[in-house]
């Protein structure tokens, strides 16, 4: 009975880590999105208010969801040194959780920032929203192809353990 009963645990778990690896891919497609949409309300704050860099990430930060830290880091940042080195140090806590095309995307973005005229920064933002998107669209898409694979995956480990230890 308890062999029984540590196989079907052995099963479930090995079905918990398939749907924990869905679960991250899900997490990382939500912070792109989280990503795009502050940058949106960022593009928003500058080119319809005319506010300064630290002031339009503090506000855009408000509706930004999981990349409000990285918006609020950027403002607090942006005022001991220039915007892209401020967007550059606000960025890397997220990279090991992107993509590498939304990594480039969001770090070609810093070049831009407190360097151009108002013009180029709306274009540099639109072009990062642009190009995030893309790799969301692409992350999506590798989302959708590996989630059953991956939860089959799961459950298999669980099945080849218990028949090892059996």
């Amino acid at each position: 009975m308890l062999r029984l009963l540590g196989a079907a645990l052995v099963l479930v778990g090995g079905w918990g880590l398939g749907a924990w690896a869905v679960a991250r891919r899900q997490r990382r497609l939500q912070l792109m999105q989280d990503i795009g949409s502050a940058l949106a309300a960022l593009q928003r704050e500058i080119s319809c208010r005319a506010l300064p860099w630290p002031q339009a990430c503090r506000i855009a930060a408000e509706a930004a969801g999981t990349a409000r830290e990285m918006l609020l880091c950027a403002a607090s940042g942006s005022c001991e040194r220039a915007a892209g080195e401020a967007w550059r140090s606000a960025v890397a806590p997220y990279i090991p959780h992107l993509p590498a095309e939304a990594v480039a995307a969001l770090q070609d973005l810093a070049a831009a920032l407190g360097r151009s005229d108002l013009a180029e920064q709306l274009a540099a933002l639109t072009a990062a929203r642009q190009r995030l998107e893309a790799a969301r669209g692409e992350e999506r898409q590798i989302c959708l192809q590996k989630r059953r694979i991956t939860l089959h995956l799961g459950w298999s480990l669980g099945l080849l353990l218990v028949l090892i230890f059996w």
